[in-house]
């Protein structure tokens, strides 16, 4: 029995470090901008460090929502054009500074969770990410891209055939 669990253990381990080199391998191949180039004796001079145009890119304004802009995007936005208005997703205010929502097939939740909200550049607009859905905020109107491509595959509402749904308020 000792003689067993021994064995087990010790190939389960096994399989750990085996997978972890694997991982490193993988890792090491894909990132290959981010690797330490070889020390070569006739290569004196060093490469100056890659600028990390991530961290200078500028940040979205997440969640900085004053309250009249709360109280504007929160309401009940349907989709006429699928199903007779079946599906509908609704936005409500979370303690003054967080916009939950909450996503319905006909009365039932299908969804739910806290939307993740920042200002476009134009006045009046709103990039909005919903889970996995993401869209866009303008006046009265979210528009949603219900399905993707041969290269991004997602289907939010299958039973709409439309590309883009406008979900009114």
């Amino acid at each position: 029995m000792i003689g067993k669990n021994f064995i087990s253990l010790s190939v389960l381990g096994m399989l750990c470090l085996y997978s972890c080199k694997q991982t490193e391998t993988v890792a090491a191949a894909t990132n290959s901008e981010n690797a330490v180039p070889k020390k070569d004796s006739s290569q004196v001079a060093v490469a100056p460090p890659k600028v990390d145009t991530i961290s200078q890119a500028s940040p979205a304004v997440i969640d900085s929502l004053d309250a009249k802009e709360i109280q504007a995007l929160e309401g009940k936005y349907n989709a006429k054009t699928c199903e007779n208005g079946r599906f509908s997703i609704e936005l409500t205010d979370k303690d003054g500074k967080k916009v939950g929502y909450k996503i319905y097939d006909s009365k039932k939740v299908i969804a739910s969770g806290r939307a993740e909200i920042s200002k476009s550049e134009k006045k009046n607009e709103f990039d909005i990410s919903l889970g996995a859905m993401g869209g866009l905020l303008k006046g009265d109107t979210l528009v949603i891209q219900n399905y993707g491509n041969s290269m991004n595959e997602f289907d939010h509402f299958g039973q709409c055939a439309d590309k883009y749904l406008n979900f009114i308020k």
